[in-house]
């Protein structure tokens, strides 16, 4: 096989190309570039994770009711409190039906507005509780993620926090889905 030499339009160097080419070069990306690019790509998609979470823990949304049962399962205990310091809205507390595994349970805090009809679903997430573990005679250390806290702006919610009512939103893998109503109301914790 015989190599050639080819002298490329404003290359000072002279640059060995296989005959079986005929004289044209094979493209090759400048790796740099792609790099740059696959960087670019990958801190768009960080930011909008990031977007995505802030939202999913900041923001009050609607819930939709239609695929809960209004009331609550049989066998379930639950405590729930609330403050409001500084204009924020904190509340916690836990749900869980005796008899059914702990681990299974995803508990969401909710208010509803009784003078509209509607739901409004808090940025919540799930934080262990001695006081589930105790009431449920479980072993103590036990505590699995059985609590529930939210944390939210009240300038987030519309109108004043004394139409409110505190509902959890119970869910666990046997299918029950329910949107309990704790009877509890915010009051005048408005300020």
């Amino acid at each position: 096989m015989e190599v050639g030499f080819v002298k490329l339009k404003g290359l000072e160097k002279e640059r060995r190309i296989p005959e079986h080419s005929d004289g044209i070069l094979d493209f090759r990306p400048a790796k740099g570039r792609i790099i740059l690019l696959l960087c670019a790509g990958l801190g768009a998609a960080v930011l909008l994770l990031c977007a995505g979470l802030i939202y999913e823990l900041r923001f009050a949304k609607p819930l939709d009711a239609r695929g809960y049962q209004v009331g609550a399962p049989e066998g379930l205990r639950y405590e729930v409190d609330y403050t409001v310091e500084s204009g924020i809205l904190t509340v916690r507390g836990w749900a869980v039906v005796e008899g059914q595994r702990l681990y299974v349970v995803n508990d969401r805090i909710a208010l509803y507005n009784a003078g509209e009809g509607t739901y409004t679903e808090l940025p919540s997430m799930m934080e262990p509780s001695d006081r589930a573990v105790e009431v449920l005679g479980e072993k103590p250390g036990s505590n699995y993620f059985t609590g529930v806290m939210s944390i939210v702006p009240i300038s987030r919610l519309q109108g004043t926090l004394a139409r409110y009512e505190i509902c959890f939103v119970y869910e666990n893998d046997y299918d029950n889905h329910y949107l309990v109503h704790t009877g509890v109301m915010l009051g005048d914790a408005d300020g």
